[in-house]
């Protein structure tokens, strides 16, 4: 019997990882490039905008199941609940939440007037660890 387990697992080492046509290794392979290209992204915009990711990474910590926040002045007048980030407390906040965009760590889903973004779960998580 252990004859038999062994020739099947030989056999799908063979198929899994030395065949280099192998669908397996090459997604496993790819995502962790993409995962290494997403945390080297995710430090050097850190290192551009400290004081929002810190505050993000308190919100976050504050309301765990809260995933969107919206933007706005201080003054302005908003009827919900939500994570507000406020333009006055962070220079170019809309530039930078552009580059978050672009970068795919939040979403635009603005419906009305009130700019409105939903934060990606890598991002969340990338932020619980490193911010």
């Amino acid at each position: 019997m252990e004859a038999i387990l062994l020739v099947i697992f030989g056999a799908l080492v063979t198929i899994f990882l030395v065949n280099p046509g192998s669908k397996f290794i090459d997604n496993f392979l790819n995502e962790k490039r993409e995962s290494k290209k997403l945390f080297n992204l995710f430090l050097k915009l850190k290192k551009s905008m400290p004081d929002l990711f810190l505050e993000m990474k308190e919100d976050i910590t504050k309301f765990p199941l809260n995933r969107e926040f919206i933007i706005m002045r201080r003054g302005w007048i908003y009827n919900g609940q939500s994570i507000v980030y406020y333009l006055d407390d962070h220079q170019d906040l809309e530039s930078k939440l552009k580059i978050l965009e672009n970068s795919k760590f939040i979403v635009d889903i603005t419906y009305n007037n009130v700019k409105r973004y939903r934060i990606t779960e890598e991002f969340i998580n990338l932020l619980l660890k490193y911010a």
